[in-house]
C-alpha cells in the first residue's frame, strides 16, 4: 500500500493569502478624426483583457464627427460571460490617435463606457 500525500503537505498555511489588485493603467491620449484639424486630449485605459478598442459614446458625440455604422453589430461579452446590458455595438469612429508622440489610425467601437477610451489588444 502506497501512502498518499501527507495532510501537512496539503494543508493551507495558518495565514491565508488575500486577493491582490494592481492599479489601473491609464495613458494620456489625443484623438482626431478625418474631418477635424484639432486634437482632443483625454485619457485611455489600457485593458489587456479586451479584444478591441472603444470610445465612450459621450466623447464620440462631443468630440468626433465621423460616425460610421458597422456592417455587422458586435456584442460585448462581459467578464461574467453575459452579453453587455447596453446591447450590441452598431457604430464606430475611425480616428487618428496619438500617444507619447506616436500616431496611428484606429477604428474605435462606440459604446457606453465608464472611461473615455479603452485600448484593448485586438
Amino acid at each position: 500500500m502506497t501512502a498518499g500525500p501527507s495532510s501537512a503537505a496539503t494543508k493551507l498555511p495558518e495565514t491565508e493569502p488575500e486577493p491582490e489588485y494592481t492599479d489601473l493603467h491609464f495613458v494620456d491620449v489625443e484623438i482626431m478624426d478625418g474631418r477635424q484639424n484639432d486634437w482632443t486630449v483625454t485619457r485611455g485605459l489600457l485593458d489587456s483583457g479586451s479584444q478591441g478598442s472603444c470610445v465612450n459614446k459621450a466623447l464620440s458625440t462631443d468630440a468626433l464627427t465621423d460616425h460610421r455604422e458597422k456592417t455587422t453589430p458586435t456584442t460585448m461579452i462581459m467578464a461574467d460571460g453575459h452579453d453587455s446590458p447596453a446591447g450590441p455595438i452598431t457604430q464606430y469612429n475611425p480616428v487618428k490617435i496619438r500617444i507619447a508622440g506616436h500616431e496611428e489610425i484606429l477604428a474605435l467601437d462606440t459604446a457606453l463606457l465608464s472611461h473615455p477610451i479603452i485600448l484593448g489588444m485586438p
